[in-house]
């Protein structure tokens, strides 16, 4: 647990980082707890109130996040983030609090791992089952109008699909996780662990 001086400095360092100029396509923040989910640990308020708005102003395209042992994909009108959480690494798989349907569009108590595949055009994420099945997958593209100027974004694209067919490409990882393909996004990871750009 961070003290009150290390929880600070985390969340300023946090904030400097989002606000440097965008060098990549695509921005992706890692932390171990999710702001949104559906399953029995329910939304962080905490890190709602903390997070989200800063989300929000720098376009952050995906959250990926765990904690929660199963694997989830939830949108909102109008927010440019996609959360994503990926813990269905081996631990004991819980039950809902909301079902996936009411807020998702995805969602499922199973045992596996999380692929992005990353390009200069889009990303793809992809939930992969502990037989190497592709469990769903959905894409989002770069946004053109962010990638030309500096103004927001007024809302969210993705398209999504579920598949329960092997994917050749998809390269099993049976301690659970994300794995990355592609081009390298700029990345953060927080919860007390930093990352450079």
């Amino acid at each position: 647990m961070l003290s009150r001086q290390q929880h600070d400095e985390q969340q300023a360092w946090f904030e400097a980082e989002l606000a440097k100029p965008r060098t990549t396509p695509f921005l992706a923040v890692a932390a171990h707890h999710p702001l949104y989910r559906n399953g029995r640990h329910r939304d962080n308020p905490m890190l709602i109130a903390q997070w989200d708005s800063l989300l929000r102003r720098h376009n952050v395209d995906l959250y990926l996040s765990g904690h929660d042992h199963d694997l989830q994909h939830i949108e909102f009108k109008g927010h440019p983030t996609s959360f994503v959480i990926s813990g269905g690494g081996g631990a004991e798989l819980v039950g809902w609090t909301t079902p996936s349907q009411e807020r998702g569009p995805w969602g499922l108590r199973a045992l596996g791992f999380t692929d992005l595949q990353i390009s200069k055009e889009e990303v793809v994420v992809r939930h992969i089952g502990k037989d190497a099945t592709v469990l769903y997958e959905f894409k989002k593209p770069v946004d053109i109008m962010e990638r030309s100027s500096s103004r927001s974004r007024t809302g969210y694209f993705f398209s999504a699909t579920r598949m329960h067919t092997p994917d050749q490409r998809s390269c099993p990882n049976p301690g659970g996780g994300v794995a990355l393909r592609g081009i390298t996004p700029t990345f953060f990871v927080v919860n007390g662990y930093r990352a450079s750009r």
